[in-house]
């Protein structure tokens, strides 16, 4: 119940963090094309959740980078174009999928 809780307040920031980025996309501010990468270790399980501004979904779909790194942490997961979540029972892989990260978003750009 603890995990559950965490995940969601997680991506309930996260939705926030998103939106706050696209009203500055909006107004015309200097946040443009970013994306988002949130992880957390409970024990022997991992949360990773990934956000995206929309303007970037045409090349980078949430879905497919989370999914990329989930593969680290021995996991899978999916969601919408702009976020999406997984979850993992290798922790031990998470330090390698953050340094995925970087990587994985220059592969779909």
């Amino acid at each position: 119940v603890d995990r559950i809780a965490a995940v969601v307040r997680i991506r309930f920031l996260l939705q926030i963090l998103v939106d706050e980025i696209a009203v500055g996309i909006q107004l015309h501010m200097h946040i443009i094309m970013s994306v988002v990468v949130l992880a957390v270790r409970d024990g022997e399980k991992v949360s990773l959740v990934v956000g995206v501004t929309k303007d970037l979904t045409d090349r980078i779909k949430a879905g497919d980078l989370v999914n990329t790194l989930a593969v680290h942490v021995g996991g899978k997961g999916g969601g919408r174009a702009d976020m999406a979540m997984a979850g993992g029972t290798k922790p031990e892989g998470l330090p390698d999928a953050l340094k995925a990260v970087i990587p994985a978003i220059s592969a779909f750009l």
